[in-house]
């Protein structure tokens, strides 16, 4: 991992704002329920059409921000995933031109394809993944349990007090299924 990293450095400023981009969508997509549970509390149950309407434009307003920041992050990822991967592939390709034919030899052909292809394939995932994916989560869990707990702040300690539950039986379902997996 460590000689790894010193790809993405280049593109630390585009990676840095792909996941605030991410969080930001993230963000936007919980506070959709939120305005549609007012509507519901506050418009359709007082019969008040202005304050429907005004919530459908605050609704209007958070969905193209999302879609701008979803947009906008999904582009600027793509951009870190090939400018990495083209990195890496060029210096992989360097590194195999100047080997010499015993060095070649003993690796193989098959190899040094695998690792130009498959193995930088799967790089790129994470690099996607660092750029995107990973943000979601935690921005999902905290934001929902802020919002929950400005609903119902005993019902949202409640489901809180299970995470750690939920975390356990995740790793000990995981502990069982990757060496099915490897197999």
């Amino acid at each position: 991992m460590k000689k790894i990293i010193p790809f993405l450095k280049p593109y630390r400023a585009q990676l840095l704002l792909a996941v605030l981009l991410s969080a930001a969508s993230t963000l936007c997509e919980l506070l959709l329920p939120t305005i549609m549970s007012d509507i519901l509390d506050k418009g359709v149950y007082l019969a008040d059409l202005s304050y429907i309407l005004r919530c459908c434009g605050r609704m209007l307003i958070v969905a193209l921000i999302s879609l701008g920041t979803v947009l906008g992050g999904a582009y600027l990822s793509a951009q870190v995933v090939a400018g990495f991967c083209t990195d890496l592939r060029e210096t992989v390709f360097n590194r195999v031109n100047n080997m010499s034919f015993e060095e070649f030899s003993s690796i193989g052909t098959s190899a040094l394809l695998s690792r130009a292809t498959h193995d930088i394939g799967n790089l790129s995932w994470v690099a996607s993944m660092l750029s995107g994916s990973v943000v979601t989560i935690p921005v999902l869990f905290l934001g929902g349990v802020l919002l929950a707990m400005r609903k119902d702040v005993v019902l949202s300690l409640v489901l809180l007090a299970f995470v750690p539950l939920l975390t356990l039986i995740v790793v000990l379902l995981g502990k069982r299924v990757l060496p099915l997996w490897g197999k």
